[in-house]
């Protein structure tokens, strides 16, 4: 399902029980089963669009990559490292959900945070008052697959022209479009070299979606969903009358 899908299917959950006689607990519960279901398909959003954008990138073949769709993956790498509403969509619903009142003592406390924690970790949302280009490349220099692109990023900015504006909404991404764009448009059979840098940058920017290191993106959404699936069992379990989150229930991909 898509995110705009189980949007529209978890405000529909949400209104039907907000328009029932609950009590306010109950109504806290399903806003709490809302927002933590809001970023989790946000999540899922966020991993299949990489997944279609830097896959194929992945496993890069440059015969089998004609000027024409080098263009076309440019124009799509733009718009991911620069329109992406996921990232947004997350933060917005992570701060939501932080706001809403909830028993210190409840046992979903913990298991909200960790919701909260993972959509703060998988964005790399960077706020750019806060000198958040020199963070990001630091950041980036510590990567174990960041020292063969030093020369590529160069040649980007030369060639693209302007810099690189850090801000949202990927603070990574956006600091190595440089080089992958010169990379997708340039690297070709004659440079093996270029092939095998863009493969390894294209693998690096799946991966590296926490804070926590160099760590697959499935895995950061499979930890939230079995987080999801833990809160929303507690909290059904503590209140009989919420119906189940179908729209929201963990998925395998």
């Amino acid at each position: 399902m898509s995110y705009v899908a189980a949007a529209n299917a978890g405000a529909n959950w949400l209104d039907k029980i907000l328009t029932r006689k609950h009590t306010r607990k109950v109504a806290a519960a399903a806003n709490i089963i809302y927002y933590t279901g809001l970023i989790l398909a946000a999540m899922r959003g966020l991993r299949d669009e990489m997944k279609a954008l830097l896959e194929p990138l992945r496993s890069f073949n440059p015969i089998d990559w004609r000027d024409e769709r080098r263009a076309s993956w440019i124009a799509q790498l733009g718009a991911f490292a620069y329109g992406a509403a996921t990232f947004g969509q997350m933060r917005g619903h992570a701060e939501t959900l932080r706001e809403l009142t909830v028993d210190p003592k409840e046992q979903v406390v913990p298991l909200r945070d960790q919701i909260i924690s993972l959509a703060s970790n998988v964005a790399h949302l960077e706020e750019p008052d806060r000198g958040a280009g020199a963070e990001i490349a630091a950041r980036a220099s510590a990567l174990s697959w960041d020292a063969a692109l030093e020369e590529y990023h160069r040649r980007g900015l030369e060639e693209e022209g302007g810099g690189v504006v850090i801000g949202g909404p990927d603070a990574l991404v956006q600091w190595y479009l440089p080089a992958l764009v010169w990379l997708v448009r340039h690297a070709d059979a004659e440079h093996p070299e270029q092939v095998k840098a863009l493969r390894g940058l294209a693998h690096g920017l799946l991966i590296t979606r926490s804070d926590r290191g160099d760590r697959p993106l499935q895995e950061v959404v499979q930890e939230a969903e079995t987080t999801f699936g833990r809160l929303a069992g507690l909290l059904m379990e503590k209140y009989p009358d919420l119906p189940t989150p179908t729209w929201a229930v963990p998925t395998t991909t």
